[in-house]
């Protein structure tokens, strides 16, 4: 029963190709003017070339959408050969309206009044990166994934970081920013000497509880309703050239420790002085606009921020980000979601064990686009530690668009491989299909082979399913079903599966409404949930 159950979610993919819809965005796209003079950079964009482009119109996305804003925003962008500048003047009736605190890189608050700039470099309606700050000058970047669909995990990746600059001056009833973001920041690609990029920008005020947006994207898909790559206005640039940047980074660790210790007869101290010197080096290279290679030799991620201090009060172990800069160059890419935090691959699993650093003696780090094909490969080695021997970790990750824009199908494999002869090999293939509106499938199946399993490719003891069909709507009537399974032998070495051997059946049914503008709610949803979960020893 359990293989006509699989069979008969499987259909559901199929169908897709009588349904398939295809995206058309018919609007021209919008030609950003180049400078043609100077700018000061000094967070004022008071310089006569503005004037030389028009403000982007902006539009109420909550709490009413469509409504004219109560604020006036002018947000005017140029560029030329290196930078690309945003000019922003954001107006208020009050001065007591502006709300600013925090200096601190990615500091993420709701009580601050933001402006920012998404910008989709490869025009794929599915990826962009975020340029954020609120009145105190912060630098606020993150990456967007997935079209920003918060299925099983939050769509921003808030730990990728690149080289920018932002300023910004509070006069009386305005405050001012300028962003000056380097061309060799973005990845894009060039045809015929023109660039077309997807545009969102957006202005919250949180006195007013308000935020506009442009283009005109409404509040249908809830919280991330900004950060629909697939929503985004096209804007074209004439003239830019991507850069193949180059950077290297060494570093040299030195120290020493003394040890005094009783000798073996207890009669006198001996000294024990131990010496450390490690050097190390690592590389980034743009190999074209769509590659993008990194090397290291003997990693020091000391300068790496820690972990946020957590209290775990659950069964469950805690899953913390990863934050060290080789792992975050387009991570998306690497992206393969089991449910929740379950994925078969975790980065955090190379060069960490049990809390504590292991030495990785080099590795590489390759990430490109083909045509339609995001791919990404790695290879790294560890040395010997307390508990482990030395290992190597491979991962192959390829993925591409089918059907339409907002649909793809790929696959994923990992390997871990320890000197002393133990393994762990792990295969898996997704596919997110939009059917046609918000209609989406999702089908998912990894299966994994380790030395101290049976390792039957026949059984479901390795393997782990996942098959759904949602609508991903914030606004009216939603719904998902959704049927997943872990066997008692998925152990994805390089991944992540919180616990194994159970299965779990689920349907929810949501109402949401968005009341009118002079309603005191801002939203209210009514959901109803039925779920069928068995935890079992005898899945076979």
């Amino acid at each position: 029963m359990r293989f006509l159950c699989v069979a008969s979610w499987l259909i559901l993919p199929l169908l897709t190709l009588l349904t398939v819809s295809l995206n058309c965005h018919c609007q021209s796209p919008i030609q950003i003017a180049k400078l043609d003079g100077t700018i000061k950079f000094d967070g004022i964009p008071d310089e006569p070339v503005w004037e030389s482009t028009s403000p982007f119109p902006m539009i109420t996305q909550i709490p009413t959408y469509g409504v004219p804003p109560s604020q006036q925003t002018d947000i005017r962008i140029l560029y030329d050969d290196s930078y690309m500048y945003i000019g922003a003047s954001m107006f208020v009736e009050d001065p007591e309206m502006i709300s600013a605190f925090g200096k601190k890189r990615d500091l993420n608050s709701g009580s601050c009044d933001w402006i920012g700039v998404s910008l989709d470099t490869y025009n794929d309606k599915e990826n962009s990166l975020l340029f954020f700050t609120n009145p105190n000058g912060i630098r606020w970047d993150a990456t967007v994934s997935d079209d920003g669909n918060a299925e099983d995990k939050l769509p921003l990746n808030t730990n990728w970081n690149t080289f920018w600059e932002v300023k910004t001056v509070y006069e009386e009833n305005v405050w001012h920013a300028e962003f000056k973001i380097p061309i060799s920041s973005l990845r894009f690609r060039e045809t015929d000497e023109k660039v077309s990029m997807g545009l969102c920008l957006y202005r919250y005020v949180p006195k007013l509880n308000e935020g506009y947006i442009f283009p005109d994207i409404p509040y249908d898909w809830g919280t991330y309703s900004n950060l629909k790559p697939s929503q985004y206005a096209e804007v074209s640039f004439q003239g830019i050239k991507p850069g193949r940047p180059l950077y290297i980074s060494p570093y040299l660790l030195s120290g020493f420790d003394q040890t005094n210790s009783l000798n073996a007869d207890g009669t006198a101290y001996e000294n024990q002085l131990d010496q450390k010197l490690e050097p190390g080096i690592d590389i980034k290279y743009g190999i074209n606009t769509n590659t993008t290679l990194d090397l290291t030799v003997n990693t020091d991620f000391a300068q790496v921020e820690a972990d946020d201090q957590q209290f775990n009060l659950t069964r469950y172990s805690l899953v913390f980000p990863e934050k060290r800069a080789f792992f975050l160059e387009r991570a998306s890419v690497f992206d393969f979601g089991l449910g929740g935090p379950n994925t078969l691959f975790y980065s955090r699993r190379i060069g960490l064990h049990n809390g504590n650093p292991v030495r990785i003696l080099g590795g590489a780090r390759l990430v490109t686009k083909v045509n339609d094909w995001d791919i990404g490969v790695m290879d790294m080695q560890t040395s010997v530690s307390t508990d482990l021997p030395s290992e190597n970790f491979g991962v192959f990750r390829a993925k591409r668009k089918v059907f339409n824009q907002n649909s793809y199908a790929g696959g994923m494999v990992t390997s871990r491989i320890g000197m002393d002869g133990s393994y762990n090999l792990a295969y898996g293939i997704d596919a997110i299909i939009k059917v046609f509106g918000s209609e989406y499938v999702t089908f998912r199946w990894a299966q994994t082979f380790d030395d101290q399993n049976e390792n039957n490719p026949f059984s479901f003891n390795p393997t782990r399913y996942q098959i759904g069909w949602e609508r991903r709507r914030a606004n009216g009537f939603s719904y998902s079903l959704l049927h997943t399974l872990s066997g008692t032998d998925f152990e994805p070495g390089v991944g992540l599966e919180v616990f194994q051997n159970y299965y779990v059946t689920r349907g929810i049914l949501k109402y949401t409404c968005l009341p009118p503008e002079l309603s005191p709610l801002q939203s209210h949803n009514t959901s109803i949930i039925t779920s069928v979960q068995i935890l079992s020893s005898t899945l076979q």
